[in-house]
This record gives structure tokens, sequence and C-alpha cells, in this order.
């Protein structure tokens, strides 16, 4: 028999407790007993659920049985979501919450003392024994976990069903049962806002932090966080990522940046094609893909998508990818293919990164690195920043340095082959030093050196001694250009030193005369002050104040006559005759 199909209509028209149309469609469904299949409001198939409890205790042995035999597990359950109430035999969610209990305490978990734990509480000696010693665990958990919280999810549809289908027998249909019904299908889970437990200080200080967790250097980066590696357009930003994956995949450091060993790696970019990526793996891998040494390659994966951003990028595409590839770092190239929106605005980083982006990485218990460009100011001068200065200077707002736990930048020098690597937070915890041996967070690095061929592949390396030397032969002035300070008998010779003429005005040298002269004999005019309050202290110039000119200079013979000359001149706004420097009113 064919049964009835309900459509789902959105919020706003549910809550019309007048729409009786719609409502005595749904009102029938429940009726004849059929299944809820919910679609979308373009008409396309979005779930539908079977309305016969499902469970599959076979998985659940699998999950009691990988914890029991590696605690560091449990983390990656509790970062799958699941815990104590995704399990649906009752006994075997005593004997995972007893095991989970055991393991936060660092208590031990043996064999005996469970078993007689399970004795205690009631528990048949077969089904402990069976859900601690389950067969081929590590081999079946990505599929037990699964498995595990599919059952969990038709298990919270079957309640949601129940409990509209009771409202619907007593007349009294409550939206809220439907609207999370809805929110079941639509989600795959029941609650989306789980919070999380309260831990005391003494809990944290006798946890100590999971060495399993660590995915690049000391905690520079951990499962559940981001790093950003930035820099600006064209210098090679995708290159560098291509190594530093390839040798992550391998277990082996890159640009003395160390994974904690061999990392499953998924590549989410937008900006190259192939062909790029080809010749990007080539320089990176190069000869290693001959051999059994090739294998590692399986661990890095790569997928392109250009037609999603924002919101719908990460619920659609890095939620799946991240379900189907279970990585132990995600990178993404790059951030503004992705944000769907401008990087200054705020809402769109916390919506994109804290909100959803976060959110994955913690779900599914994998780093993130996420590529990201510097501002278009080409004319920013950087030198005298620090770590926390740069960390800023990225194109968009604060809140990319406040979400990032570490982060690298490519910064270009005076040389165009040259650039410099810095760690822009948690400066320390990648171990790097100088070449004194003290504490550094930069690293000079280059572009590689053609081959045989003649052709550059695209890899990036570490610099040498050479060319720190190119480099600081290339931050000395040429010496045409290079600062030159004159002598004072130099200097003085620009002044007169006898009298010319019978204007007393033209003896003397102004401040502009001055940077006139000092340009046309190559000198920097700024220096124009300095030298003249120099000389005018050795008391080998005289400064003569003047209210139009500004200040004026002549050589001490000069500045005595031009005072004699000027001494009997009539002010014309005092009318005034100046004689002896005594000043007398006209009769």
């Amino acid at each position: 028999m064919c049964l009835p199909r309900f459509v789902l209509i959105g919020k706003s028209q549910l809550r019309k407790r007048g729409d009786a149309k719609n409502m005595a469609t749904f009102h029938d469904s429940i009726r004849r007993g059929s299944p809820l299949f919910f679609l979308r409001q373009d008409g396309a198939a979005h779930g539908a659920f079977s309305r016969q409890p499902f469970c599959e205790t076979s998985s659940e042995r699998v999950l009691i049985t990988s914890v029991y035999q590696d605690k560091g597990v449990l983390k990656k359950l509790e970062a799958a979501g699941i815990d104590e109430h995704s399990f649906f035999n009752p006994e075997h969610t005593l004997i995972f919450s007893e095991l989970a209990r055991l393991i936060k305490l660092d208590q031990p978990a043996s064999y005996e003392r469970l078993s007689l734990w399970a004795e205690g509480r009631g528990i048949s000696r077969d089904v402990f024994h069976a859900a601690i010693q389950a067969e081929s665990c590590q081999l079946f958990l990505d599929n037990a976990i699964k498995s595990v919280k599919n059952a969990q999810i038709k298990r919270n549809e079957q309640i949601a069903f129940d409990l509209v289908k009771q409202g619907h027998e007593s007349g009294q249909i409550d939206l809220s049962h439907l609207d999370q019904l809805r929110e079941i299908v639509k989600n795959g889970h029941p609650d989306r806002r789980r919070l999380p437990p309260v831990k005391t200080a003494l809990e944290i200080l006798t946890s100590p932090p999971d060495e399993g967790e660590t995915l690049i250097g000391d905690r520079f980066l951990c499962r559940g966080g981001g790093m950003l590696l930035v820099g600006p357009s064209g210098v090679g930003k995708s290159t560098l990522t291509a190594g530093l994956c390839a040798a992550f995949a391998r277990g082996e450091s890159y640009l003395h940046i160390k994974p904690s060993g061999p990392l499953k790696i998924l590549v989410i970019q937008a900006e190259n094609d192939d062909g790029d990526l080809h010749e990007q793996l080539q320089g990176a891998i190069g000869d290693l893909m001959e051999g059994d040494e090739a294998t590692f390659t399986e661990r890095l994966r790569f997928v392109t998508i250009d037609h999603l951003s924002g919101s719908d990028f990460l619920e659609v595409a890095v939620s799946h990818y991240l379900e189907a590839e279970r990585p132990d770092l995600l990178v993404i190239d790059c951030l503004s293919a992705y944000l769907g929106d401008s990087p200054t605005e705020p809402k769109a980083l916390i919506s994109f990164l804290r909100n959803g982006l976060t959110k994955l990485l913690r779900q599914f218990g994998c780093g993130c690195v996420l590529v990201h460009h510097t501002s278009k100011t080409t004319n920013q001068k950087r030198e005298g920043w620090k770590a926390s200065d740069m960390q800023y200077a990225m194109a968009g707002g604060a809140d990319i340095a406040n979400w990032m736990r570490s982060g690298l930048w490519i910064d270009a020098t005076d040389l165009p082959d040259l650039f410099n690597l810095r760690v822009v937070k948690r400066t320390g915890r990648l171990g790097w030093i100088n070449a004194e041996g003290a504490a550094s967070s930069v690293k000079l690095i280059r572009h590689s050196v053609p081959d045989k061929s003649r052709r550059s592949p695209l890899r990036w390396e570490i610099a040498d001694c050479v060319d720190v030397e190119r480099l600081n032969e290339a931050k000395v002035k040429p010496s045409g250009t290079a600062k030159r300070i004159p002598a004072d008998e130099e200097i003085l010779a620009l002044f007169a030193n006898k009298l010319e003429g019978d204007n007393p005005e033209l003896w003397l040298m102004t401040t502009e005369d001055l940077k006139l002269k000092f340009k046309e004999l190559g000198l920097s005019k700024n220096d124009v002050a300095p030298l003249m309050t120099k000389l005018v202290k050795a008391g080998k110039l005289e400064l003569i104040p003047k209210p139009k000119n500004g200040k004026c200079y002549a050589l001490p013979a000069i500045a005595a006559e031009y005072r004699r000359a000027t001494a009997s001149v009539v002010q014309p706004s005092t009318k005034t005759t100046r004689t002896t420097g005594i000043t007398a009113p006209n009769k």
C-alpha cells in the first residue's frame, strides 16, 4: 500500500495554528501510521526514518574494547560526540561509564578490577567478557563509531516521533516536539547545544596534556586548534603548504618544523588546478615516488572545491570530507576563497571560524592549517616589528589573529629570492635557534635553486651562509648614496667672509638658503639644523633671528658688521631710533 507523505513546511507556517489544511495532512499521516518522510521546500528528499527501534550492540562492544585497550580512543569518541548516553544496551552503558571514569581519574582499569565491579552491578559474565574482549576492534573502530552514532540518531528520531504521536492522540500538538524531530532529521543529532562539563582546577592540574593531541612542534598545533599560514599573493604559500604536507605525511621535518609523527592530511583548495598541484607535489616529493617509500602518499589527499563558501562550505563540504576521511590535519587554501564575505566583517569571521570551523575540528579531533593573504598595502615599514605586531598585519579583522592558536608568516627581504619565515604566535614551541644558539622566531628561507635542467623545482629551502652574506650586502647602501657628514670647514666656506654690496640682508644666510646649498653638495637637508646648532655652540657661527626670514646665520665678523649697519635703522612700528641699544621716543 502506498502511504502518504507529509511535506515539512517552514517554521513560520507551522506556528500558524489556524492553517487547518496543513495540520490535517500532518494528522492524517500520523493516524495511518506511516513513516514520516521529510522534504525540503524545493521538493527534494532530505531524509527519512523507520519507526522500528534501531540498535547494533556489536558496534558498542567494539567501542568498549577499543577504549579498554587504548585509553587514547576515549578522546576520539568524545570528539565524535559519543558518551555513555549513546549506547542502547544498558549493561554496555554501565561498563563504558565505569571505564571512562577510571581513565579520567588516571586509575588502573585491569580486567580483574572491572570484572569484580561488573559482578557487583549484576552484569552477566558473558556480557562483560564479550564487551571487553571484542575481536579486531581497532580495524572496525571508525565503522563502529558511525554505526553507534546512527543508532543513537534513529532512537532519538523514534522518541521525538512518539512524542508527536502522543500529542496527536491527545489532541494537543506540541510544535516544539515537531521542531525537535525536524532538527534531528535535518542535522543528524538531537542536541546542537550540548555544553561541556565544568572541571575543577585540581582536575586540570592532575591531568597533564595528552601527547596524542599534539600534531606539530611542542603543542604548537594540537587537535581541535587552527594555525594560520600568511603571506602575500604569489609568494609561494601553496608551494610551502605542499612541502609541509608531503613531509608531515612521512613524519619528517620541513623547514625545521617537526610533526609529532606521520599524519593523515586532507587539503581542500580552490586556487590551483591539477597541473599546479602536480608541479607543487613534484617539487615537494620528487624522487621519493620510487619503491615502497611512495606509500606515504596515501596519507595525503586533495580535493578542489570552488563552488561553495560560508556556512554551505562548512556544513556541506568540510563536514562530509572530515567524516569520510578522518584526517589528523585539515588544510584549507585559502580563507578568502571560502569565507563568503569580506575578511573585515567581524560577524562573518566569528560565524565561519569560531562557530563553524572550530566546532568541526573538535568534533572530528583534527587540527587545521588555514592559508591566508597579507593586506594589499605594500609600503608598510615592518622593521622593528615584534611577533605580536606581525600577527595582526594580515588582511582582515583582528578576529582572525585571535582565533588562531599558532601562526607562520612569509615576509619579503631586500632580495627577491630570499624570505623570512616568522613564527607570530607560540614563538617558542618550534624549538628554533639562531647561529648563536639563542631561541629564535625567524628562519631565512629561499626558493629552490635551478637543477641540471636549469629549471627551479617548486620547493622551499633553508637559506645557507652564502645567502645570509648576500642579504647583508644588499642591506648596505651603495657608497654614492651613503650619508656623508661634512667637515666644519666645508660648511663655513658657504658663508660670506667679507662685506659685498650696500644691502646688509644679503650678508646673512637663511635656513632655506642653506638647504639649497646642502643639496648642491649632495648633503641631506635634514642635517642643516643640527649642524648649525653645533657650529653656533662652538662660536664659529652666530644666530641672528629675523621675524620674516626665520633663523639666519653668519660668520662672527660679518654678524658684528651687520648689527653695526642696522643699529640706526628706524623701526616703523614704534617709530624709535636704535642707537647704542637704548630706545628713545621721538620728540
